[in-house]
């Protein structure tokens, strides 16, 4: 609500006739999550990642893992905290 509030939409058609949308930068957006979401309220939305982790898992999300909930992620599989020891 609050990119809303500061940079509304334009209503109206700039003097070619098109609908300019504003640009919105996400600093720091991981898997890119917030992009996708002002994209999809509408606007230009450019998201920017230093880690190549996160950009490794992006890239897969987006272009590998075909369709949706087709893949099931453990992120703790190879957590060690909270294991029963074996001894």
């Amino acid at each position: 609500k609050a990119l809303e509030q500061y940079v509304p939409l334009p209503s109206g058609k700039n003097s070619f006739g098109e609908c300019e949308q504003p640009r919105v930068l996400t600093p720091g957006s991981g898997l890119g999550r917030l992009p996708f979401e002002v994209a999809r309220r509408g606007y230009f939305a450019e998201g920017n990642e230093f880690s190549y982790h996160m950009l490794l898992g992006t890239a897969w999300i987006l272009n590998e893992s075909g369709a949706a909930l087709s893949t099931t992620i453990f992120p703790y599989v190879l957590d060690v905290a909270g294991r029963v020891q074996m001894h």
